[in-house]
């Protein structure tokens, strides 16, 4: 057997010519794709198609997780590379791994993915690029391309290897919702060829690559998509059951570009040759980078609520013990997501923390009507802190932690944590920053929108549905817009980032993350404007026709590049 090494995977070759590429980046919990992964890839596929003694190569993990999707830098890129990038440098960027993989596709050699778990974004695109996929057994759903989460689209060829593999519905759930399936739905689909116990699956990978073919399904000669897949996406009809799959709801997909994208590459590219395919791929993942909407959502959606109990710890600063003992007082029934985490005991028994609901949240099942009342305190020994819960909570995803005494700052912390709710930590007086932004949320619609189908209007134009519900306001159904609805909506969020301005002035927010994060999910404000803060950068940069900067809006921008 023969070795060789790079410095993200190693390369395996026993006496039979079956390789193993080994991808195990050293200093990271998970393999991802970085420049340097990119350059160990192309360095393979040389090796690959420059050794004759090769006769087949299975793609591995050497973590617990097959590969996740880009580098943090890599991503960090999207928010800001088209403020200092030309759109032929950016396309040549991003680019660079759609053509890598390609060539992998080509090779001369049969090639197996094994998937030992995770495989997301870029992940599951290499695997896709292999001619064979072999899945480790399990219940979890791990294979997933939730780009359009982010506002974006796979980028990689995602968008024409899964429809191929598949079909275009079960490629349209997966690339307009976002959401990963089991291994056992992706056998189902087609997107695996077959499944093996997670502790012979590279042994069993070897065996599959022993004895298979060279080459992508669609790159052998005479291979053509069924016609009643072709079908799926033909006329107004199939435009309408790809937009039914979209992950932001029908109604509201004219504002996020990348399910449009996203449709036009299931549409052009699944009717041509992989090669046309993929070039419209990457000419549809151009306007995405030099546009906002993306650079917002990846950075709100992903770096700063990935990031946000970081902060939320260096805010509080003082460590507390892991919280699994409490008692529960202001509801008759422990709630199921308290009951799931914690180990619940009376009120004389030893706990860690005594958790008291406010008595507007007694039904846990339900929001209360301006669902900023809902107040959760962490008291251990006599102090007390503040979780503000501005929906149900049984479903809430962001929770406001606000308290004097850092001890119990901390206590509430670690349940918010173990309750796996993203922690803003502010200093705002009760009723706290996100009762104050709604409570202008709903003087606002108030005002200047008096009925429910008036509001709907509005929500519909702008994605305000969520917002609305959580200020307390009645909506109508969507049922369409007019440019005038728009401008109003504008005019209402402006007035909504405006008095987050303020609080974050006034230092109720250490940074603008935490307060885009609470906006968009707390309270709902629309994921495409990546919160408040980015909403008035998008104004300062004169990005929302129709909408002006307000003249008392700061001059700096609060994200600059």
């Amino acid at each position: 057997m023969s070795s060789h090494a790079l410095r993200n995977l190693r390369l395996d070759i026993d006496d039979d010519g079956i390789a193993v590429a080994l991808i195990d980046m050293p200093g990271r919990p998970f393999n991802v794709f970085s420049d340097d992964m990119i350059d160990d890839l192309a360095a393979l596929i040389a090796l690959i198609e420059n050794s004759r003694a090769l006769k087949a190569v299975v793609i591995a993990s050497g973590k617990d997780a097959f590969m996740a999707g880009a580098d943090l830098s890599m991503v960090q890129g999207f928010t800001t590379l088209r403020f200092k990038h030309t759109p032929a440098e950016i396309r040549r960027v991003f680019s660079r791994l759609t053509y890598t993989l390609r060539k992998l596709e080509r090779v001369r050699v049969p090639t197996v993915a094994a998937v030992n778990g995770l495989a997301l974004g870029g992940g599951l695109e290499l695997a896709m690029a292999c001619h064979y996929r072999l899945a480790a057994q399990g219940s979890t759903p791990c294979l997933g391309l939730p780009e359009v989460l982010l506002g974006l689209l796979p980028g990689a060829g995602g968008t024409q290897r899964l429809p191929r593999l598949t079909s275009p519905s079960f490629a349209a759930h997966m690339l307009l919702g976002g959401q990963p399936v089991t291994p056992s739905a992706a056998l189902e689909a087609g997107l695996v060829d077959a499944l093996a116990d997670p502790v012979a699956l590279i042994a069993s990978a070897r065996e599959m690559a022993r004895h298979a073919d060279a080459g992508a399904r669609w790159d052998r000669r005479g291979w053509r998509a069924p016609a009643d897949h072709a079908h799926l996406l033909e006329g107004a009809d199939g435009a309408e059951r790809l937009l039914a799959m979209a992950c932001t709801g029908a109604r509201v997909a004219h504002l996020y570009p990348a399910v449009g994208a996203i449709m036009q590459c299931l549409r052009d590219g699944f009717q041509r040759d992989i090669d046309a395919g993929i070039e419209i791929e990457i000419d549809s993942f151009l306007p995405l980078m030099l546009g906002p909407v993306a650079g917002n959502m990846v950075r709100t959606s992903f770096l700063s609520k990935t990031a946000a109990p970081k902060r939320a710890a260096a805010r509080v600063a003082v460590s507390a013990a892991d919280v699994k003992r409490i008692a529960v007082r202001g509801v008759a029934d422990v709630p199921p997501r308290l009951a799931k985490r914690f180990e619940v005991r009376g009120a004389t028994d030893s706990v860690d923390a005594t958790l008291l609901f406010d008595d507007a949240a007694a039904d846990h099942t339900q929001p209360c009507p301006l669902r900023v009342r809902s107040v959760l305190h962490a008291a251990p020994a006599d102090c007390a802190a503040e979780l503000r819960i501005a929906s149900a909570f049984e479903s809430a995803d962001c929770v406001e932690i606000a308290g004097d005494d850092s001890v119990a700052a901390a206590t509430a912390l670690a349940i918010a944590n173990r309750l796996r709710m993203t922690p803003v930590v502010t200093t705002a007086a009760a009723p706290g920053a996100a009762s104050r932004l709604l409570q202008v949320t709903r003087a606002c619609a108030e005002q200047q929108l008096a009925s429910p189908g008036a509001r709907a209007a509005v929500a519909h134009a702008l994605d305000l549905q969520a917002l609305f519900q959580h200020a307390g306001l009645e909506v109508a159904p969507l049922a369409g817009y007019t440019d005038v609805d728009r401008v109003y909506g504008l005019k209402l969020m402006t007035t909504v980032a405006m008095e987050a301005a303020r609080l974050f002035d006034a230092g109720v927010f250490a940074c603008a993350e935490d307060a885009d994060v609470l906006a968009v999910f707390a309270l709902g404000f629309p994921a495409w404007s990546g919160g408040p803060l980015s909403y008035l950068d998008m104004l300062r940069r004169g990005e929302l026709p129709g909408a002006r900067a307000p003249a008392e809006l700061r001059a700096a921008p609060y994200y600059p590049h």
